[in-house]
């Protein structure tokens, strides 16, 4: 006797019937295909089961579980790297301290948020390339926009994303081989591949370069430019891998070939996977934390360190340092005690280039803002952070918040010989549900 486990909504398309044939299916409470409630709160729903598939109530959707789809026959890294991109299954980022991220919540470029470069290339094609990038009989997944190559590689289960500037890792050629060259007027040149690819990160060798078109190295060895040339043609030849164009019902065709209509409809319906790392708690006493949830809501004023003190509702609030900019927008939210006094704040992190900070004093919630580059930049989760940013370029000189003042707060040097990457705070995707999950 068959099973399928369900919820009630309203308006199932008629196809949803074709999944009479399966064992199980689950409802899950998203609120699209493409734009989810995250929590794993989400996923836990008032389901009941049915006897027969035709016991289904015509106003039903269906949601299908992960072990149906593996059922189908797909290979794993193929169906992992569609889910991924689908905003299915969350995906590991090397560049962001190894945190898990869905793909349209993901606003980071080289472990900064930076959201700019997707606006000023808007009219550059995205292409993607299925290539084995390290010789180990496996495909990774290149996808290249606006300059920046992000690269999907799958590993026990996981998804790990790394990424590149384009002329770091173009072309790639079908065997794994990309070229890589230096900024405008460096005459470097060289081809190289990779020899490791894990959650730890990558290693690569050199094959082949040439630095200022008068010196020339093959594996190590100099050689001569005719010599390099050679080689470097037999490199080339072998042809570019194939760029397609990053669409829907492209990633379908290459991504999940062979299904029929049915067992697509069941891949474009399966249930969201929840993240494994968004478990964290933080105690906090009742009456700061519904301060925090109340802000963070739109309940609830908060006080403005930064706008001389001026009272704003989070949900209307567009001011950069004391100005109004339209454009403002809270992409994620963290819970860090930023001056060691044991309460926590709450660190908002937004764009363009902008860290919040709220918080709580006698029964008061404050807000201070910072520039993420020339103020507060990467951040640890003991909320040490980098300051001193010059036009981009880090300066390893580190500080942490010593105290909140009412004009302002002081930050003290601090020494720190980690790895800031490796302690990064943990960026919780800025949406009710995982307010909800953390501040009720």
């Amino acid at each position: 006797m068959k099973k399928a486990v369900v919820m009630i909504m309203a308006g199932i398309l008629a196809v949803a019937m074709i999944a009479c044939g399966k064992d199980t299916a689950t409802t899950n409470p998203q609120q699209s295909d493409q734009t989810a409630d995250r929590s794993p709160e989400s996923l836990i729903v008032e389901q009941r089961e049915v006897e027969e598939q035709d016991d289904i109530p015509q106003d039903a959707t269906v949601y299908f579980t992960m072990e149906d789809v593996k059922a189908l026959g797909l290979p794993e890294d193929m169906l992992a790297y569609w889910l991924v991109l689908n905003n299915k299954m969350p995906f590991v980022s090397y560049d962001v301290g190894g945190q898990e991220f869905y793909w349209d919540e993901y606003f980071f470029s080289f472990g900064a948020l930076d959201t700019d470069w997707k606006e000023m290339y808007w009219d550059d094609p995205m292409l993607f390339s299925i290539v084995d990038m390290n010789n180990d009989f496996k495909n990774e997944i290149i996808i290249s926009y606006a300059g920046i190559v992000r690269m999907l590689h799958y590993e026990d289960g996981m998804v790990y994303v790394y990424q590149w500037l384009e002329r770091s890792m173009s072309p790639i050629y079908v065997d794994g081989v990309f070229a890589s060259y230096g900024g405008s007027g460096s005459g470097y040149e060289s081809f190289e591949r990779f020899t490791e690819l894990s959650k730890d990160g990558c290693n690569v060798e050199t094959i082949a370069m040439t630095q200022n078109f008068d010196y020339y190295e093959i594996r190590g060895i100099s050689v001569s430019e005719e010599e390099y040339e050679e080689f470097r043609h037999m490199i080339v030849d072998v042809g570019d891998a194939e760029r397609i164009d990053y669409t829907e019902e492209l990633l379908d065709k290459y991504l999940l070939a062979g299904l029929s209509e049915e067992e697509l409809y069941m891949v474009k319906h399966v249930a969201v996977e929840p993240m494994t790392d968004d478990v964290a708690e933080y105690p906090m006493e009742p009456e700061v934390m519904q301060a925090y949830y109340e802000v963070l809501t739109g309940e609830r004023e908060f006080i403005s360190i930064t706008d001389n003190q001026q009272k704003f509702y989070l949900d209307h609030y567009r001011q950069m340092f004391g100005e109004y900019k339209e454009n403002y927008q809270i992409l994620y939210f963290s819970i860090v005690d930023m001056d060691g006094d044991g309460s926590y704040e709450v660190v908002l992190t937004g764009v363009p280039r902008v860290t919040q900070i709220l918080h709580y004093e006698d029964g008061n919630v404050y807000s201070y803002q910072f520039d993420y580059y020339d103020e507060i930049g990467a951040m640890t989760s003991q909320g040490i952070f980098n300051i001193d940013h010059t036009f981009g370029v880090i300066i390893y000189r580190y500080g942490r918040i010593a105290s909140f003042n009412e004009d302002g707060c002081d930050i003290e040097d601090v020494e720190y010989d980690g790895k800031i990457n490796d302690d990064r705070i943990r960026y919780h995707y800025f949406s009710e549900d995982l307010i909800e999950q953390y501040f009720r």
